[in-house]
């Protein structure tokens, strides 16, 4: 037999347990606690009160304590984890106002060869009560949660998408590195992505741009070192590299040469233009790379 509780139920227990518990020999001390935590705990739903106090009878209890605990929504309402309460579970709540001043438990308890044993009954209401409570903070948790998550994906999706636009752009992979955050802004407001917080722009959506950027770059450096004879033939034959006096100004025309074969992905290192630059200057009957 399964044993259920109304609040009603526990008011009659309650009350029987004196005449109960003095005709088992049991005393009732009133102002003892047994702060300890329990070691024996007797089922409710398995065990009545009579049932409980049959066992402190036979554990030798010296004396038993009884607790009686009422319901109030407003002391439900200041637990821990309860104080701020979603919608739906604050009107569980306020439904639940009809029990307030009703008993909610009775607890017995007893010391016996030093084991804390206990008898707990709850009114059947409680639990689910608390259950249909938990359940709707829970989902409201999940709610703000996958909220949250929503705007964390499109936050990092944004972030992404200013990186994509910052290499795709021709412009920013010319431009020297230490240039590329004045033109940054630009570019990513012609794509279309708006003000990006600064912080952001320089800390993480530049030095994933650049680092992406700069990787293919040393890509293309490394195959146009292989093609270095065929290379500086090419840029012997441009007009404005013939045309500088000056191994400075052909160095510049080198770069803008070797930008343009790798499609805009500028080198971070210019000794290979300058070695490019000297071999295009080199007389065709003697050039040696």
């Amino acid at each position: 037999m399964t044993f259920t509780y109304t609040s009603a139920d526990l008011a009659q227990i309650a009350a029987n347990i004196p005449n109960q518990a003095s005709a088992a020999g049991l005393a009732i001390i009133p102002g003892v606690e047994i702060v300890r935590e329990t070691d024996v705990q007797i089922d409710p739903f398995e065990a009545e009160i009579g049932d409980a106090l049959r066992v402190a009878v036979l554990a030798n209890a010296p004396f038993i304590t009884v607790e009686t605990e009422k319901f109030w929504t407003s002391r439900i309402g200041s637990t821990e984890g309860y104080e701020e309460l979603p919608p739906k579970a604050e009107r569980l709540l306020k439904a639940a106002e009809i029990h307030n001043d009703s008993l909610m438990s009775v607890t017995v308890k007893w010391v016996a060869s030093g084991l804390v044993y206990e008898w707990t009954a709850q009114t059947e209401w409680i639990a689910p009560l608390l259950t249909e409570i938990d359940e709707a903070v829970q989902t409201a948790q999940n709610e703000d949660d996958a909220v949250e998550d929503a705007r964390t994906e499109v936050h990092y999706a944004k972030l992404r998408a200013a990186v994509d636009a910052l290499v795709e752009s021709p412009r920013y992979r010319r431009e020297q590195v230490n240039k590329r955050r004045h033109i940054a802004p630009g570019i990513l407001a012609e794509a279309g992505l708006g003000e990006i917080n600064d912080v952001l722009l320089t800390h993480q959506v530049m030095p994933d741009a650049n680092r992406i950027v700069n990787a293919k770059a040393m890509e293309f450096e490394g195959d146009f070192r292989a093609r270095k004879r065929e290379l500086a033939a090419e840029l012997s034959n441009v007009p404005d590299f013939y045309l500088q006096n000056t191994k400075g100004g052909k160095k510049l025309v080198a770069i803008d040469f070797l930008t343009e074969k790798a499609d805009g992905y500028r080198f971070l290192n210019s000794n290979f233009a300058a070695e490019l630059s000297d071999a295009a200057s080199l007389p065709r009957n003697i050039r040696r790379l």
